[in-house]
């Protein structure tokens, strides 16, 4: 009986908006940020409150083999866009063909 493994087709992880603009602090532009990464799965307490300035966090399932951006441009107003730097809490990385560890990706600015 041979073992088969399943390869992940998407990730499900933490990332973060650091010094995210004020314009940018509500929850809905949060949540379209966030759904240019993946899909949005929850947000943490404070950023769905609104109550801390500092970033906004939330959870997303991403696809495994799509590459993820350390930024990414939103349009605010026709004609106006704002540069989003990104940082994710973990990602997963594939080694090979069925071998996958854990690790932090380097942050300076978290």
């Amino acid at each position: 009986m041979g073992l088969e493994r399943d390869l992940l087709s998407t990730v499900p992880t933490w990332i973060k908006f650091p010094s995210l603009d004020l314009k940018l602090q509500s929850k809905n532009i949060v949540g379209r940020l966030a759904s240019m990464i993946g899909t949005p799965l929850y947000m943490d307490r404070s950023t769905m409150t609104e109550k801390r300035i500092s970033y906004a966090r939330v959870f997303v399932e991403i696809r495994a083999d799509k590459e993820l951006p350390s930024k990414i441009n939103f349009q605010i107003e026709k004609g106006e866009e704002m540069e989003v730097d990104i940082a994710y809490e973990w990602i997963l990385l594939a080694q090979g063909s069925i071998t996958f560890s854990f690790c932090w990706p380097k942050s300076p600015s978290l």
